[in-house]
């Protein structure tokens, strides 16, 4: 029988801790230690830039907040962009009067902002959220609202020439007296919208929903580009044949004779038949092809 003595236990462990001591004579102890340092300076890498993206994203925030109804630039662009790379929520953002032309935000989240009187032509909001916002006098011209969220925005007196909205979703937005020479709404949803005195020529609303729009003095409208397969039941204050036209030249449809679901079937096989200046050309040609 093993003698399991006190002396005999004190001898065993002193025999274990004298083979890992010959261990560590024998260089390993150097490699632990080298081990530790990479994590050491792996983790103050890591911490450095965590707070060096911290002090990024106060300065931006600095700049915005200190800016604020401020005419020019001033360093907003930067500032807007690197918050939204970040994934930073910018609800309530003020951009009034801002000049802010090819401002790259897609995908920001910007509800109820404000972008009164800024100038921000070839601006590219692909996908944004700028549910509520006001963007009274403001020049977007030529700027990609690609499948973007602009319900219930304020677009009044705005100069939109050319700009892309296709597939936005724009339910009760306000486009009066809006130039929107050359824009594209194809397939943008526009029920609700308030076109009352806007400028239409050339703008094309292929497949688009304006149901229940307001259309009350829109200007040129016989010169726009494309009115196929609109809706526009229930549309107020229609223009003086405009639904003769619509409907003889361009399929539209004005009265439930057409089930909505039908009407969105014939609208989901038209194809873009814009492209935008700005908008990304093989990302619209991906999106063309599912849809």
């Amino acid at each position: 029988m093993t003698d399991a003595s006190p002396q005999n236990n004190f001898l065993s462990f002193r025999a274990k801790f004298h083979a890992l001591g010959e261990r560590f004579d024998k260089g390993h102890i150097f490699k632990w230690l080298a081990f530790l340092g990479g994590l050491l300076a792996l983790w103050q890498f890591y911490d450095s830039n965590r707070n060096a993206a911290k002090q990024a994203q106060y300065q931006a925030w600095l700049l915005l907040n200190s800016s604020d109804q401020k005419a020019g630039n001033g360093g907003r662009t930067i500032a807007i962009e690197r918050l939204n790379a970040d994934g930073a929520t910018l609800d309530e953002v003020s951009l009034v009067e801002a000049y802010v032309v090819g401002l790259r935000i897609d995908g920001v989240r910007l509800q109820r902002g404000l972008f009164d009187r800024a100038t921000a032509d070839y601006a590219r909001l692909r996908r944004a959220d700028l549910q509520g916002s006001s963007a009274k006098g403001s020049k977007f011209r030529w700027a990609c609202f690609f499948q973007a969220s602009l319900a219930d925005m304020d677009f009044s007196d705005a100069v939109l020439t050319g700009a892309d909205f296709r597939g936005a979703d724009l339910r009760r937005a306000k486009l009066i007296r809006a130039d929107l020479t050359g824009a594209m709404f194809d397939k943008a949803d526009l029920s609700g919208v308030d076109l009352s005195k806007a400028t239409v020529s050339g703008a094309s609303f292929r497949g688009s929903n304006l149901s229940g729009a307001k259309l009350d003095q829109i200007g040129d409208w016989r010169r726009a580009k494309d009115f196929t397969a609109i809706n526009f039941r229930d549309a107020r204050a229609v223009p003086e044949g405009f639904t003769q036209e619509v409907k003889n030249n361009w399929k539209g449809e004005d009265s439930f004779s057409k089930a909505d679901s039908e009407w969105k079937r014939e609208r989901d096989l038209l194809t873009y038949e814009a492209r935008g200046i700005v908008c990304n050309e093989k990302l619209d040609a991906i999106e063309t092809r599912n849809r």
